[in-house]
């Protein structure tokens, strides 16, 4: 998914404001800190879909470059990520804070748990 895709649907929460919203200077910085703060939950679904993880979240420089993350995260919390960011440049904190709690949801949503065996770090036997 393209910056730019996840810019309008951030754009959709913001209601007739968003047309005010056309200044874009700040939205790859921002995407970039969402991108930081989601890379766990992009691992935890390549894991379990056997990909290889990524080492480091990728660093978008333009609205049209691609975010090669899955669409749980790309639709369903970067977008809300993003709208906190507007919300809470116009002090209003309320719509931020919600923004934000969709944002955390969604993220925990894409999590996948997958299992893996446990390192016995302090030796001793299970059966004592």
């Amino acid at each position: 998914m393209k910056a730019n895709e996840i810019f309008t649907l951030a754009r959709s929460f913001l209601g007739e404001k968003a047309a005010a919203y056309s200044n874009t200077a700040f939205v790859p910085n921002w995407l970039n800190l969402l991108l930081a703060e989601s890379l766990p939950y992009e691992n935890s679904v390549r894991r379990a879909e056997g990909r290889e993880e990524l080492k480091a979240a990728p660093q978008i420089t333009s609205l049209e470059d691609d975010i090669d993350y899955t669409d749980a995260i790309t639709k369903a919390a970067l977008p809300y990520g993003l709208a906190f960011f507007f919300h809470n440049e116009d002090g209003e904190k309320y719509q931020a804070q919600l923004m934000r709690n969709a944002y955390i949801s969604g993220l925990r949503s894409a999590a996948v748990m997958t299992e893996q065996a446990i390192e016995d770090v302090y030796g001793g036997d299970a059966d004592e």
